[in-house]
This record gives structure tokens, C-alpha cells and sequence, in this order.
């Protein structure tokens, strides 16, 4: 039980790699195709499939429709992406979905209170950022 164990839908930035095979993992891979698909944006970032170790990942593989069924989804493979979520500047036209990963977050064994201290100290990318004036010029705004 480890994936559902430390995963947390609220702060998922960062990097994955699947093993479709293992339950916990593609469980994981499933919400984050979820998030990835109703948060508007380029969230998925330096993302590949491969059917087995060993092999080149497919080229110019991206997400498909396919993927949002359990019988559209490989029973095995690699996936592999960077999540990210706009630096809470809504970079690359990304914006994240508070209630969703909410909702996520019932699914797996993190509990509020173990993530409560980000959320105090406005750690959690999940929150808007206010720009200075000198940070919009830098982002081009």
C-alpha cells in the first residue's frame, strides 16, 4: 500500500513513473489522468508510455481519450510524466480544480491534518499567487 499510502491529490506536482501492472500504482495513474484532463492547461510535461522496460517509449505518444476507461487503459506498461500545475501563476495556461482534488484526496490514506502545516504557511501550489509588479514583468504580464 505505498502509492495510496503518500500520494497526495491536493499537491501532486512533480514526477511520476507507473508500472500499469501494480494495482496501487495505476489506481494513482488513474487520478492523475483525472486531474490532468479537467485542469485546464499543458499539466503533463515530459510524458511517455512504453509497453515494456527495455523498449523506446512510443514517439509523440500523449494522452488519449482512450485512456479515461478501465478498458481503454493499458493493463501494462510504463507511464511516465512531469505533473505540473502553473507555479500557481497559471503558467502554460494551467489552473487547478481545489474541489476535485478535494474529492481525490477521500480516495487516498493522506488525511488533512497531515498536510495542514502547507496549507498555514500558504505552501500548497494549489493556491493562487499574488504577483509583484517586478514578477509580471518577468513572466511577460
Amino acid at each position: 500500500m505505498l502509492f495510496l499510502s503518500i500520494s497526495n491529490p491536493n499537491k501532486p506536482e512533480g514526477g511520476y513513473s507507473f508500472d500499469l501492472t501494480r494495482w496501487e500504482e495505476r489506481q494513482v495513474a488513474k487520478m492523475q489522468i483525472h486531474l490532468s484532463v479537467v485542469e485546464p492547461g499543458d499539466n503533463w510535461l515530459n510524458k511517455g508510455f512504453v509497453f515494456d522496460r527495455g523498449f523506446n517509449p512510443i514517439p509523440g505518444w500523449d494522452l488519449s481519450v482512450v485512456w479515461l476507461s478501465e478498458e481503454g487503459m493499458p493493463k501494462k506498461g510504463l507511464l511516465s510524466f512531469e505533473m505540473f500545475a502553473g507555479d500557481g501563476v497559471r503558467m502554460l495556461g494551467c489552473c487547478v480544480d481545489l474541489k476535485l482534488r478535494q474529492i481525490l484526496t477521500s480516495l487516498v490514506l493522506i488525511e488533512q491534518r497531515d498536510y495542514e502545516s502547507e496549507i498555514w504557511r500558504k505552501d500548497m501550489l494549489c493556491e493562487e499567487k499574488i504577483l509583484t509588479e517586478n514578477e509580471k514583468q518577468q513572466l511577460g504580464r
